[in-house]
């Protein structure tokens, strides 16, 4: 989860994290400080007009309690009555103003997802699973009997679903930090080829454009053949 207070202060190191996720959410960070600045203005923007209602509120008892007094004497309150009235004038137009700075508030303000679930279920660790469970997992998705990385025993369920999950791989050390695809004694020797064809398969794409991490660091340079 984003923290709001991290954006504010630091929205670069905010946006250089989210990329090494392998997540490319300049423009969304930015967006974010923009709202940010604006329900901030008209929460200062409300405050201060309820302040201005409350001294006009105040103002008003004061003088009630002037035009008593000199309606006991006999007294001309026509100028009280006067500027109580357009203090009550200003009051509505306050409200009104409010009125108006709360429903934008409202629209900028982010609400809560009634269909929100806050469980999410981790990628399978197939190697520690029971032989029963395994036969299970891979009667649910043949994938899971297909060992791509021997050396760690990952399989291509795993790699699929680590792909097609929220914020998923998008690069082959993106499915190394997910599932230690290509940490083992061969150092992605074996597995890595075939973690670039899983990955260009999943997302639609050639296996050309498959990196290893940032942009610029290609893989593949074209076909032998």
């Amino acid at each position: 989860m984003l923290d709001i207070i991290k954006i504010r202060q630091n929205p670069d190191a905010v946006k250089a994290g989210l990329k090494a996720k392998e997540v490319d959410c300049d423009a969304i960070v930015d967006q974010i400080l923009v709202l940010d600045k604006e329900i901030k203005a008209l929460k200062t923007a409300t405050e201060t007009k309820t302040a201005q209602k409350n001294k006009i509120a105040k103002e008003n008892g004061k003088l009630f309690g002037q035009k008593k007094g000199m309606e006991k004497r006999g007294e001309d309150t026509s100028a009280l009555d006067a500027q109580i009235e357009a203090n009550k004038a200003e009051s509505i137009a306050i409200d009104a103003a409010n009125e108006e700075d709360v429903k934008k508030l409202a629209d900028l303000q982010a609400e809560f997802k009634t269909d929100f679930n806050p469980i999410r279920h981790g990628t399978p660790h197939f190697v520690e699973l029971s032989a029963e469970e395994k036969k299970e997992l891979i009667a649910r998705d043949p994938r899971y009997g297909n060992i791509v990385c021997r050396c760690e025993t990952i399989t291509e369920g795993q790699i699929c679903d680590a792909i097609h999950r929220t914020l998923g791989a998008r690069s082959v050390d993106g499915v190394k930090r997910r599932l230690r695809a290509g940490m083992g004694r061969c150092q992605g020797g074996f597995c890595g080829p075939k973690v670039i064809e899983i990955l260009a398969r999943e997302l639609g794409v050639s296996v050309a454009e498959i990196r290893k991490n940032e942009p610029g660091s290609e893989m593949t340079t074209g076909n032998l053949r």
